[in-house]
């Protein structure tokens, strides 16, 4: 299978490469974002590492793809979507991240929007989970918000959404949701 490649109507989504590294770094060492995420790079060498531990194809059981959030106008990335997955064929788990300069307009909605499509609707999987903390109120609505419900909630909140409620959720916001190119429009109807 091929990398994963997704555009939106402001967004080029791909896999992380090498020449990624010293950007993800710059926005995923600050404190804001580190707060909250279990990858904490320390040294631009760490994204590095980080980059290469990630799996080159997707689909990989057990590993997570990386993919990188472009603006389409200069190609500059402002952010990650890491996709897990999980030892279970059918089943993914996806995490976020967005730099603090870009929060609050939309991107990471649009980016998991054409994520979550293409998991469903290309790869056939039947269940996406996500695990945030609880204290990361931005990304509980996030969450929230793309209709995954709450399954379990500790310190850390457990989301799922399967293809059906998926589905549902861009029938009913089909207007509010960004369309992802060659795969929203002829399934939303």
């Amino acid at each position: 299978m091929p990398g994963i490649i997704l555009s939106t109507k402001r967004l080029s989504l791909r896999r992380l490469r090498l020449s990624d590294a010293d950007v993800l770094y710059r926005y995923r060492s600050l404190p804001e974002v580190t707060r909250f995420q279990p990858f904490k790079p320390r040294h631009p060498l760490d994204a590095v590492t980080f980059i290469r531990s990630t799996s080159v194809k997707p689909d990989v059981l057990c590993t997570w793809y990386q993919l990188g959030l472009f603006l389409l106008d200069n190609r500059e990335l402002i952010g990650d979507i890491g996709i897990h997955f999980c030892s279970l064929p059918e089943k993914i788990e996806l995490g976020c991240t967005v730099s603090p300069a870009y929060w609050d307009r939309g991107y990471a909605t649009e980016a998991l929007s054409a994520v979550i499509s293409y998991l469903y609707f290309k790869m056939g999987k039947q269940l996406i989970t996500a695990i945030v903390d609880r204290e990361n109120t931005r990304s509980c609505a996030l969450f929230r918000n793309l209709g995954f419900f709450i399954t379990q909630s500790d310190d850390w909140e457990i989301y799922r959404l399967d293809n059906n409620h998926w589905q549902k959720h861009l029938r009913t916001n089909a207007k509010c949701l960004p369309e992802t190119t060659n795969l929203l429009p002829r399934l939303v109807k």
